[in-house]
This record gives structure tokens, sequence and C-alpha cells, in this order.
């Protein structure tokens, strides 16, 4: 396939045929194969999401009740009678509350606190 020039505003343009005349062409694949990965990619991309989920990880021994998590954020981290802190969720952090959990961990004078997070990607159903 021959190579092809065309003017562009900035000046012309050359596109390789992608046939096998000469040490450049041999190795590269034509300009039509080269793009479509990348279009294929973006539709691919249109149809998934990703979704951060949040978890609360404590470091028990380095925890020393200050309690200042949970003046930040009460509805997360409570601490008892005992000085043991409590996370008043299950598993992963609800969104809404995502800002909470981190202010509570920031506001750890000794770090025991860690918000953690991992992407998921989720299928879009369309």
């Amino acid at each position: 396939m021959p190579s092809v020039r065309f003017p562009t505003a900035s000046g012309s343009c050359h596109i390789d045929g992608g046939g096998a005349s000469g040490a450049e062409g041999a190795n590269r694949a034509p300009a039509r194969l080269r793009q479509r990965p990348r279009i294929e990619l973006r539709q691919r991309d249109r149809q998934r999401e990703e979704r951060v989920t949040l978890r609360i990880e404590v470091d028990v021994d380095r925890c020393e009740a200050h309690a200042d998590c949970e003046q930040v954020a009460p509805e997360l981290y409570q601490l008892d009678d005992a000085g043991e802190l409590h996370l008043q969720l299950e598993d992963e952090v609800p969104p809404e509350l995502a800002g909470p959990a981190e202010a509570g961990a920031r506001a750890c004078p000794v770090a025991a606190l860690r918000v953690v997070g991992s992407e998921q990607a989720v299928e879009r159903s369309e």
C-alpha cells in the first residue's frame, strides 16, 4: 500500500500505508491498526465505572485512647469505659461518611487509624 501525504493547517501529514517497502515501513503496523486499540479502550471505559470502597484500619497496639477521633466523628468512633476503640460500622465506610472517617483518622495524635480504599471496576448495565 502506498504512502499518502495530504496538507493540513500546520503543514503536511504523512501516513504510511503499512507496506513492507524500506526499513521503516517493515516494522510498523498500518495507521488504521495502530488507532483501533485506543478506540476499543474508550468504548470499554464507557461501560465500566470505578467504585472506591473505604475501610478503617485500627492499630490497637498504638491506640492510647485520646478520644480525638470520637470527638471529630462520634458516628463512627466510640471508646468504651476501658479505653478500647469500637467502630460503629460493620465493614465498609458508606460514601456519605467518608469525610468524617478521614477526619477522625487525621485527628488521632498517635496515628492509630487509617482509612484505606481500594478501587473496584463495576460493569454498568445499559
